[in-house]
């Protein structure tokens, strides 16, 4: 890890809030930074970042960056010419997350998947929050963590919603990593399925305690950290590990519909075991009433129920909501 940044030219690849928190986190450092954009970001944001001292490249990539260390953006694949050649000549890449894992004194607890990684990463925020734990919730849900690093504790938590374009040159590891499940997802940005789950295994690692993963997700079940399996059966949740297989019911303060839903909280349960107490859990669930766009109740007009469940943006998304609405689940 390069540690003296104002030693270290750095180029940013891409400048949207990812982007803007590097440049947040490493200006704080002295770090001399150009940002290299396809389009200019707005001319109120330019002026106050080129009076910090950064400079803008805007257009497309060079053949090489004469930057030492280059940091993308997630949609921007690691693998461009102009980054490939760069590396090639020496230059370090890194990402924005990458750099939070380097420097967060906290635990983190990491969750991917193609489905209900959103929900799920907020069902285990809300649980230690209700435990008492000091938590941060970020990641790729929009809110990065990198300038809050400083003011994280060891005794703290951060819970990391993790896409698979952050994932894909990820060199670190959660200590508790949580998988969903995985489906087809991304193939136009990925090469094809074998990288999307290459993309989807590096969430664990050396670094990892625990690996939590759905019955049903056969692509991780080949990895070798410890790990607790998660199901949902009716209207119980199944957790089972190196200690046997644990029963579950599904607490009556739990808020969210659907078969999907119960298994985002198994496996939330199994991500915070040990560090939630079982007696706090239904307050906090009868609190917690989902995130927007997910199955969100709006109204009902007519005798006709109203849900926003524009986050669907998949068939297994679109099935799973329907199935919980008790339509046709058409999977």
């Amino acid at each position: 890890m390069i540690e003296m940044y104002s030693e270290v030219p750095t180029a940013l690849l891409g400048f949207g809030r990812a982007g803007r928190a590097t440049a947040d986190f490493l200006l704080s450092r002295g770090a001399r930074l150009t940002v290299y954009a396809p389009s200019a970001p707005d001319v109120e944001t330019v002026r106050q970042y080129r009076e910090k001292g950064v400079c803008f490249r805007i257009g497309p990539f060079p053949a090489r960056f004469p930057e030492r260390m280059l940091v993308r953006s997630p949609g921007i694949r690691p693998d461009l010419p102009s980054i490939t050649a760069s590396r090639k000549a020496g230059a370090r890449l890194t990402s924005e997350i990458e750099l939070l894992f380097a420097h967060c004194p906290a635990r983190i607890i990491g969750v991917t998947g193609s489905d209900g990684k959103t929900t799920t990463a907020n069902l285990i925020a809300a649980l230690l929050r209700g435990a008492g734990h000091r938590v941060y919730l970020g990641g790729n849900n929009g809110n990065p963590l990198l300038p809050k690093v400083d003011e994280m504790r060891p005794t703290d938590a951060v819970v990391l919603e993790l896409s698979s374009f952050q994932l894909m040159t990820l060199d670190r590891a959660p200590a508790i990593a949580v998988v969903t499940n995985i489906s087809p997802n991304h193939l136009d940005w990925h090469t094809d399925m074998a990288e999307y789950v290459a993309a989807k295994r590096r969430i664990c690692g050396e670094d990892t305690v625990r690996l939590v993963r759905n019955a049903r997700c056969a692509e991780m079940a080949e990895l070798s950290c410890p790990a607790t399996v998660f199901s949902a059966e009716g209207d119980a949740l199944l957790l089972a590990d190196a200690n046997g297989l644990r029963r579950l019911p599904v607490p009556k303060t739990f808020h969210l519909p659907g078969a999907h839903n119960r298994e985002n909280l198994a496996a939330a349960l199994a991500a915070v075991e040990g560090l939630v107490p079982p007696e706090t859990v239904e307050n906090t669930l009868d609190a917690f009433y989902g995130v927007l766009h997910r199955l969100q109740y709006v109204d009902t007009v007519g005798g006709v129920r109203y849900y926003n469940s524009s986050i669907d943006t998949s068939p297994t998304r679109t099935a799973a909501a329907l199935a919980a609405l008790g339509g046709n689940p058409l999977v």
